[in-house]
């Protein structure tokens, strides 16, 4: 995930990440839904969502299952994207 960060900040141009990489609310484009799971803002946040994601995600994974935990991964980012694309939502 880290080289992953240094690859799209580094090497992609700035309309590129804002294409596919970040959401813009009240426009519906599925493909930057998955790249937006993926993208950080900072180092800061890269690390914190690595460190939340080895406790909780070995925990749930362990009790759930591999199937189910990736269920719950991307369940979770597609009601975030409902409430950001919600005419009045203000997470944008």
């Amino acid at each position: 995930m880290v080289a992953t960060f240094f690859i799209v900040n580094v090497f992609l141009p700035e309309h590129l990440i804002r294409q596919y990489f970040l959401n813009h609310p009240g426009q519906i484009q599925p493909l930057s839904w998955i790249g937006a799971v993926f993208y950080h803002g900072n180092l800061i946040h890269l690390f914190g969502n690595m460190f939340y994601l080895f406790f909780l995600g070995r925990a749930v994974e362990y009790k759930a299952g591999k199937g189910r935990w990736l269920c719950f991964f991307y369940g979770s980012f597609d009601l975030f994207f409902v409430g950001f694309f919600h005419p009045r939502s203000d997470l944008a």
